[in-house]
């Protein structure tokens, strides 16, 4: 496992040395493409990296079954020293009681040897002597029993001693086996023991394998992130020289245009002053003729000499002039009156500032005041100004935030309705939503809010 990741790790390295080597010049298609290529690699990067950790954790679980095994290993050796310490004491012990027995039983067998011997050496008389020395009857009884019992005492105490030394040997025989026993099982759990060591290095070993490809992919994966950055960066400066060449085709585009249009006026005024010329020219040529006409007409009245009359002339103007004037009315000031109104009647159920969340995903500082009311209940503005939210958020609902100017805004939440548009402006007490139970909400209340330059406020302090 740990040479597959080593593999793949070594496999990224050479990815990233391949993908470093930047081409100038390409194409925004073969830069996007690149990136890509670079976004799959961190993928797969970031996917080995997670399965490596996942493997490395379940390592981990192992080492620490293997280190409780230990733990346990190591006290039950500690025990069977102790044990093996205590049965070895019972052994020398007992070895000493079986020296003393041994000894009693060679002392009280040398006894009855001598007694026998004195008894064997002197005779019968020896017995009768000491029988006879009695003075009654009942002193002879006396002797002749206590003789009797010094003769079984002596069998009684030799067989007790006997037996006492086979006790003691059975014991010393049981106690070495005993020993043995312990013994082997200390052995066997050395044994144990060096087996879960040899486990937990091989673990530890593997762990610090994965260790290091970890950390060589994470490096890999951050050379991927480095060179993701670069090629977004190379996008951008083909983006801006995309966005300067259209610029300046452009800009050439309209000075051809500017130019041809000035060629086309150029040539128009051209053929306008050839026209005039012309036209110059044709009018010359008629004021000529008709001065001509004039004179000639001049002379024939002259010659006739008859009078002549003319009547008939007249002029007029027409003039005019149109105005008008338009009008509008207005929702209100944009600019509230620093004083505010009830937005809605109804029953305060909670206070602005610490609570406990009525429900899950309420804060616990409330930053308003709770107006509780039927659902529909009309919300008017609590002061002019101009409405620069109306929305919907998962948390607050359906609400809308009024700006008055100032730094000033009013919020309004959980509505049912809303009846008031971004940029519209309204006048204190015009209705602008309607009471409801949207958002994170326990039931129909308007959420009354005031904002100071970003900063929730109380409200009862405009109220």
């Amino acid at each position: 496992m740990i040479r597959k990741k080593v593999g793949v790790v070594g496999l990224c390295i050479s990815l990233i040395a391949g993908s470093s080597m930047t081409t100038y010049g390409a194409t925004k298609e073969e830069v996007q493409q690149r990136k890509s290529n670079l976004e799959s690699q961190l993928n797969n990067a970031n996917d080995q990296i997670s399965t490596m950790k996942k493997e490395q954790d379940e390592i981990y679980k192992v080492v620490e079954e293997l280190d409780g095994q230990m733990n346990e290993i190591t006290n039950q050796l500690a025990d069977l020293d102790v044990q093996m310490t205590e049965k070895q004491s019972e052994i020398e012990t007992t070895q000493g009681e079986l020296e003393v027995a041994k000894e009693d039983e060679a002392k009280q067998y040398e006894d009855m040897k001598k007694r026998i011997r004195f008894m064997y050496e002197n005779g019968s008389g020896a017995y009768l002597e000491v029988l006879f020395q009695a003075e009654n009857i009942t002193e002879l009884l006396n002797k002749a029993e206590y003789v009797s019992k010094i003769s079984i005492y002596d069998r009684d105490m030799l067989v007790k001693y006997q037996e006492t030394k086979e006790t003691i040997v059975e014991m010393e025989s049981t106690l070495e086996i005993e020993y043995a026993q312990l013994d082997e099982l200390k052995n066997e759990t050395t044994e144990k023991q060096a087996s879960v060591k040899g486990l937990i290095e091989t673990k530890n070993t593997e762990i610090e394998n994965y260790r290091a490809s970890i950390q060589t992919t994470e490096e890999s994966a951050s050379e991927y992130r480095n060179q993701i950055a670069a090629e977004d960066e190379t996008l951008k400066q083909i983006a801006a020289a995309e966005k300067e060449a259209a610029e300046r085709a452009q800009r050439e585009k309209e000075e051809k245009e500017r130019q041809e249009i000035a060629r086309q006026e150029a040539e128009a005024q051209k053929r306008a002053e050839a026209e005039s010329q012309s036209l110059a020219s044709k009018e010359t040529k008629k004021e000529t003729s008709k001065e001509t006409s004039k004179e000639t007409s001049k002379e024939t009245q002259e010659s006739n000499k008859k009078p002549t009359t003319s009547t008939g002339s007249g002029s007029g103007s027409t003039g005019g002039s149109s105005s008008g004037t338009t009008g509008g009315t207005s929702g209100g000031s944009s600019v509230g009156t620093g004083s505010f109104m009830w937005p809605v009647s109804g029953t305060i159920t909670s206070e602005f500032g610490g609570r406990d969340a009525p429900t899950e995903g309420a804060s616990t500082y409330h930053k308003g005041i709770d107006i509780a009311a039927p659902t529909g209940t009309p919300i008017a503005a609590a002061d002019s100004g101009t409405v620069i939210v109306s929305t919907y958020t998962a948390s607050t609902g359906y609400y809308i935030v009024i700006s008055h100017g100032n730094g000033i805004n009013t919020l309004y939440m959980h509505c049912s309705a809303l009846y008031a548009q971004v940029g519209q402006v309204v006048s204190k007490g015009q209705t602008i939503a309607a009471v409801g139970s949207t958002g994170y909400s326990t039931g129909p209340h308007l959420h009354f809010a005031v904002t100071v330059n970003g900063a929730y406020v109380n409200p009862r302090k405009y109220l």
